[in-house]
């Protein structure tokens, strides 16, 4: 078997409430978007990735995406640490930081690849990972930031639906955050978890004052309250307060998590698939597992690809002992035919070969950002 092309497509849809709008101490979106990858065969088989456009987009508009089909064209599809390598060699950062639009792009081929490999051996992907360690993900749903009131007030409506795990967003202001997670405890009580993510909104001595605040309302944990690079300062903090820190914006390369354990920054760690795609994440699952720290997946407003891609990863690697970031509750519409199924804060992870998901190309190319701007 042999790789004969490459698609790319960005593809957007608008969120809807409760997740609609969707603020943090970074700003505020009110849409999903996503960079769809296809890889193609002679064999008639078809791999699916996705991967988020903070920076892709770039990669998809210009010759890169192109440059890659090139590089891969006649590589055997299961040569799947042969063809990284080959990438990172050819665009020259095997030993350095690499531009943004091309490493999500590779992360967005690797899942694609784990696809291709799943669908040509008749297995689900977390099959060749090993087999399930669970059938079910449990998912937390995340609101962005919302007056107290309101927060209180999304948090029983998820609660209600069968969500054991909430999140919100936080970090525009101190007094903001404990008014939030205050509603939001008495609106739920203690049977659902709740977490907080300010997005390294705060300095050390607010970060500390709102961790010691908030140690009364019994958090699943915090995440990223202050600047991703202070380490020692996170270190300190976890020493001054009851309530576990976790980190993610802190964590963006395997060497990174390292640094975190090494420094013991944080209680637990937010991964995604920026790590370096399924291949990455097992690597990281394997230093976490061996180190005793916990992994939580993050999102980015997911399309079902990578939903489902998260679904195998957390499903099989070791390490994931927490319910997965999503939004996914939220969206307006999907690439998929079949849209996965949320129940009792639940997702199941789908059996069938590959990632087990159909892509309707009907609605791919509806949701695609030229077909939108005609």
């Amino acid at each position: 078997m042999k790789i004969t092309d490459i698609e790319a497509k960005v593809v957007s849809t608008p969120l809807i409430p409760p997740v609609k709008p969707y603020g943090s101490a970074a700003g505020e979106t009110t849409k999903a978007e996503s960079v769809i990858i296809r890889i193609s065969t002679d064999d008639g088989i078809e791999g699916w990735g996705e991967t988020h456009t903070d920076f892709a987009p770039s990669a998809v508009e210009n010759e890169t995406c192109e440059d890659m089909k090139r590089v891969l064209a006649g590589q055997n599809p299961f040569d799947i640490e042969k063809i990284l390598q080959l990438l990172r060699s050819r665009f020259g950062f095997m030993n350095t930081i690499a531009r943004s639009d091309i490493t999500d792009m590779i992360n967005g081929l690797d899942i694609a690849l784990w696809d291709i490999a799943g669908k040509a051996v008749g297995k689900p992907v977390y099959e060749l990972f090993g087999g399930l360690l669970k059938e079910k993900i449990p998912v937390a749903a995340c609101q962005g930031i919302r007056e107290p009131e309101e927060a209180g007030s999304t948090a029983k409506l998820y609660a209600n639906q069968g969500f054991l795990t909430i999140k919100t967003k936080g970090g525009r202001s101190m007094q903001q955050d404990i008014a939030i997670i205050k509603a939001m405890r008495e609106a739920v009580g203690n049977s659902v978890e709740l977490r907080i993510d300010p997005n390294q909104g705060y300095d050390t001595p607010t970060a500390l004052r709102l961790l010691r605040a908030l140690d009364r309302y019994d958090l699943q944990y915090v995440e990223q309250p202050i600047r991703r690079d202070a380490l020692d300062d996170l270190a300190r903090l976890r020493l001054s307060t009851n309530t576990p820190i976790a980190v993610n914006e802190s964590v963006q390369s395997l060497r990174d998590l390292l640094q975190v354990i090494e420094k013991r920054a944080a209680d637990l760690v937010l991964v995604d698939f920026y790590l370096g795609g399924f291949t990455g994440l097992r690597k990281a699952g394997a230093i976490a597992d061996t180190c005793a720290i916990p992994l939580v997946m993050h999102c980015n407003h997911d399309f079902g690809i990578k939903t489902a891609a998260t679904l195998h990863a957390v499903g099989s690697i070791p390490g994931f002992k927490y319910a997965m970031d999503s939004t996914y509750h939220g969206q307006a519409d999907d690439v998929l035919k079949y849209k996965l199924k949320i129940e009792r804060g639940h997702i199941k992870v789908p059996d069938g070969p590959g990632l087990g998901i159909t892509v309707d190309e009907t609605k791919l190319e509806k949701l695609s950002a030229s077909s939108q701007s005609k």
